[in-house]
């Protein structure tokens, strides 16, 4: 499911038609917790997070952005409500572009925009109920696999050894709410067993098997 399912070529091609392209460098701001989003961006290559910054002023990253993901869902409301989370690029990104006054014009002619976009918000919530109930009910173990499994599928690169996954010891600990400790700990342990490796800023999965969790 993304923000663009479930239209003909008449109506992508409109809809798309309206949009205007942007780029975005690594590192550059797509969306601020607190604010009323302007825009709404969906992904057209790179790689984005959704994060949250604590009273101590920790980052936790709370989902990882790919191509076909979109940021800016409340531009679809009369009045945008605040974003609750920031959203920035994790590598050089392409991007398409809506306004608030297009995207809701677009959302009136087309209401399976509107239809898309529950379901998106739906899926999130699903994922965030299972990763609450992981956390009270889960062990370590299981959460860390839970999430270089989910990054291997949505964002990894096959290569002749594996699955490479652009992602740090940080964002995994985020991800799998662990400690950076925890993680490190853990991943050494799968390094060692050769069920995984690292590069710098890439795990790369050897033996997906050996995580997968029943």
């Amino acid at each position: 499911m993304t923000f663009l399912s479930k239209l003909d070529e008449q109506a992508l091609s409109k809809i798309v038609g309206a949009a205007k392209t942007r780029r975005a460098n690594a590192g550059q701001t797509l969306q601020t917790a607190g604010q009323r989003p302007k825009h709404l961006l969906m992904l057209t290559s790179g790689r984005a997070s959704y994060y949250k910054v604590t009273k101590s002023g920790d980052e936790i990253v709370l989902h990882i952005l790919t191509r076909g993901d979109v940021v800016g869902l409340g531009c679809l409301l009369a009045k945008p409500h605040l974003s609750t989370v920031g959203a920035n690029a994790l590598s050089d990104c392409d991007l398409l572009s809506w306004n608030h006054r297009t995207i809701r014009d677009l959302a009136e002619t087309y209401p399976v925009i509107i239809e898309n976009s529950l379901e998106i918000v739906l899926r999130y919530l699903e994922c965030y109920v299972d990763r609450h109930s992981r956390l009270v009910s889960g062990v370590a173990e299981e959460r860390l696999a839970l999430t270089l499994l989910d990054l291997a599928e949505r964002t990894g690169r096959v290569r002749f050894d594996g699955i490479e996954i652009e992602t740090t010891n940080d964002q995994l600990g985020s991800l799998s709410d662990l400690s950076r400790f925890t993680t490190s700990r853990l991943l050494s342990r799968w390094r060692r067993a050769g069920t995984i490796s690292k590069e710098r800023g890439k795990v790369i999965v050897h033996d997906p098997e050996s995580l997968a969790v029943d």
